[in-house]
């Protein structure tokens, strides 16, 4: 993971993948909120976008797995921020 602050503003979270072999890798995530919900009864949680690329043998690449608009919209940051998993 490149960077894990401000998800929500930016609404993508690179991450660097490298194989040492040629390769097709998936990547999925979710982000949910580190500290507990204010004034909400669940930990808000969102599902990010599948990611698909292709890795050479011996090399690395940078995959950005992404949230819809609507999706960060709809979510509240909390004092701490999200937590990517």
């Amino acid at each position: 993971m490149l960077r894990s602050a401000g998800l929500f503003t930016t609404r993508v979270l690179p991450l660097r993948v490298g194989r040492d072999t040629v390769c097709t890798v998936t990547a999925t995530g979710t982000v949910t909120e580190r500290s507990k919900p204010r004034k909400r009864k669940r930990v808000m949680s969102e599902s990010l976008r599948e990611v698909r690329a292709k890795v050479a043998a011996g090399d690395s690449r940078i995959v950005r797995l992404t949230l819809s608009r609507a999706q960060g919209r709809q979510a509240a940051p909390g004092d701490e921020g999200p937590a990517a998993a």
